[in-house]
């Protein structure tokens, strides 16, 4: 038997979290996130999609730091400036 990689269980968590988030269960959606997350701390897809899920949910402070945590990771994508300028102006 071949053992399954990291990287596919990775993924295997974050297309589970798409369906939920597709069929509106955002909640459903951050248990194979987390997974993802501490299988992958460099992950900036799911940090991404942590705080989508997170704004989804109205939680904007965690969504603002999964945001900011994916910027670390890729500063140049220009999606995630705009989620966290509106998880901002949801704070205030």
């Amino acid at each position: 038997k071949k053992a399954i990689s990291l990287n596919q269980i990775t993924l295997a968590d974050q297309n589970i979290s798409k369906i939920h988030i597709a069929s509106g269960n955002f909640r459903d959606a951050l248990e194979p996130l987390k997974q993802s997350q501490r299988i992958d701390p460099a992950s900036f897809s799911t940090y991404e999609t942590l705080g989508f899920v997170y704004a989804n949910l109205k939680s904007y402070k965690g969504a603002m730091e999964k945001f900011k945590k994916a910027l670390e990771i890729n500063s140049n994508d220009a999606k995630t400036h705009i989620f966290i300028a509106i998880a901002y102006d949801n704070i205030n």
